[in-house]
């Protein structure tokens, strides 16, 4: 089931597929292969419309926070700049952990296109030697949603057995919506969204002040 919790994310932009979903799926690689035996470094490869817009829509950038472990909801967008410059000197992902050369390590694919939605990416983990160690396939579908190519066989079919058999979920028995039932209620659901609010906030007041400006 899908909560408007889903649908209206907190997250960096400008774009929820591409930007977002991204960030997600590289930071999902990093903890996939967290811990793999002889990784030695990370390859990112990026598809179809991704790759044709990705640089206006920050999807490099994106995916470079996500391999570094930052999530979209809690990066600070304005320590962004300083993550990526860093990334590029040191050309590696943690003091101990996989290289990853934001230059060498991410291609943009303008050729192909992944056969299940034109939002693909591709993740490699490699050895020292340059041989595959894991790799994953991921799309950004949009709203920030990602999913793996295995979940577009078996989203179809849960949708078919949702609406053969009539099944309603109770709104209240969501587990999204259990901290209105919680003591601190309504305050607890909703301080995730103070501090982006906040940020918006504070980006309008330089707007204005640049308009007084002009």
């Amino acid at each position: 089931m899908i909560s408007a919790f889903d649908l209206f994310k907190i997250g960096i932009g400008p774009s929820s597929s591409h930007t977002v979903g991204p960030m997600l799926a590289a930071l999902r690689f990093r903890a996939r292969t967290a811990g793999l035996p002889g990784l030695a470094r990370i390859q990112a490869e990026i598809f179809g419309s991704l790759a044709w817009t990705g640089r206006g829509h920050g999807t490099d950038t994106a995916i470079f926070l996500g391999l570094l472990g930052h999530d979209p909801r809690s990066v600070d967008p304005d320590g962004v700049a300083g993550l990526v410059a860093a990334l590029g000197a040191e050309k590696r992902l943690a003091p101990a952990g996989p290289a990853f050369d934001p230059a060498a390590d991410l291609a943009f694919n303008f050729t192909d296109v992944l056969p299940l939605h034109t939002n693909g990416l591709r993740f490699r983990a490699l050895d020292a030697a340059g041989a595959i160690r894991d790799s994953e396939i991921y799309y950004s579908i949009g709203g920030g949603f990602v999913v793996v190519p295995a979940l577009f066989v078996v989203l179809p079919l849960l949708g078919v057995v949702v609406l053969a058999t009539g099944l309603v979920l109770a709104v209240a028995a969501h587990p999204r919506l259990a901290p209105i039932h919680e003591p601190a209620g309504l305050a607890a659901l909703f301080a995730p969204w103070v501090d982006p609010v906040a940020r918006v906030g504070a980006g309008i007041e330089r707007i204005v002040h640049v308009g007084r400006d002009w």
